[in-house]
């Protein structure tokens, strides 16, 4: 009795430490998305892109239980890549959680254990039974991976666009002085200006009596870095499912062209919305809610092309009847 006793102690301290230790990874995470929001705007853009994609709504309004709402859900699957949705006293709940125990014939977890930071112990929750698995992709990529990514590329980019346009008037070369103390200096001026980390036009001081510029044409190439920067926004968009503007637009793209790049945007948003859908359904099957999840961005889109077809039709009937009255005059 007290070797099971033993082991029962040991496997609470286990799962004690294992549970201190993600509340640490989930502080350090924390602390690292403020690091990012702080120096990095597009990061900050990409994050706010993805929390407008889906709206979790019933009975015709925006979903608003005390810890559940679209903002929660969204924040933590862009995050976390998954959520965990469950009851506690009858309250619905949506939290990061931590696969536990073994795995079924499936290759599935069979446990999810919510994680919480006000110190309350949910326990471990049967998946599909007592709780629900909500993910953002199959795979339960975190969206933050490729918003970090391509942002950071972005940064790069720029980064590049600003130093061709200030160091455009460089490089030059130094006549020698045939004094070789001179020489070095001036040489050790320039090494100094040219590696220093500043996006500012590089000044050669009045001490630096042999400097001779040397043309070389150095080409400006931030129209098409900028272009690139456009391209690497279209990327994250089209892993969002997002309709994007490519820089071609669409009036330039050929009917096929155009074709394949709406099925793409919708495939891309599908992988995100199914997993979605059938996490949810389950949701209203275990809990007794009516949640149904749109998409927003399309929503509107379809709105605006509507307005669009009925405004030129509305401006074809105008012509027509238009025509019709001048032929009457006539």
């Amino acid at each position: 009795m007290k070797k099971g006793e033993d082991t029962n102690q040991k496997n609470k301290y286990r799962n004690e430490i294992k549970m201190l230790r993600e509340q640490i990874r989930l502080l350090a995470s924390q602390d690292d998305y403020n690091r990012i929001v702080t120096d990095n705007i597009h990061y900050l853009a990409f994050y706010n892109m993805s929390l407008r994609c889906f709206e979790y709504m019933e009975n015709g309004k925006p979903i608003d239980y005390p810890m559940v709402n679209s903002r929660i859900i969204e924040k933590g699957l862009f995050t976390k890549g998954a959520m965990c949705m469950f009851k506690y006293h009858g309250v619905l709940m949506c939290l990061p959680f931590v696969y536990v125990g073994g795995i079924n014939d499936n290759n599935e977890y069979i446990y999810a254990h919510p994680i919480s930071l006000n110190g309350i112990d949910y326990g471990n929750l049967r998946i599909g039974e007592e709780c629900v698995i909500i993910r953002d992709n199959n795979l339960e990529v975190a969206p933050i991976i490729y918003a970090r990514f391509y942002a950071s590329e972005i940064n790069d980019t720029q980064g590049m666009v600003r130093k061709n346009r200030n160091y455009l008037g460089l490089p030059f070369i130094i006549d020698s002085t045939g004094d070789r103390a001179q020489d070095d200096k001036n040489a050790l001026e320039i090494k100094n200006i040219l590696t220093a980390d500043k996006n500012t036009v590089a000044v050669v001081s009045s001490a630096m009596k042999q400097l001779t510029l040397l043309d070389l044409k150095p080409q400006y190439v931030g129209r098409e870095l900028m272009e690139l920067t456009r391209d690497y926004k279209n990327f994250f968009y089209e892993f969002l499912g997002v309709n994007n503007i490519p820089f071609e637009k669409n009036e330039r793209l050929t009917d096929e062209e155009a074709v394949v790049n709406e099925e793409a945007n919708n495939l891309n948003s599908d992988v995100r919305l199914k997993p979605r859908l059938e996490a949810i359904d389950r949701v209203n099957e275990l809990f007794g809610t009516n949640i149904e999840i749109k998409q927003a961005w399309k929503e509107k889109e379809e709105v605006k092309t509507s307005n669009v077809v009925a405004s030129v039709a509305g401006g074809s009937h105008n012509n027509r009847a238009s025509n019709q009255q001048g032929g009457r005059d006539s």
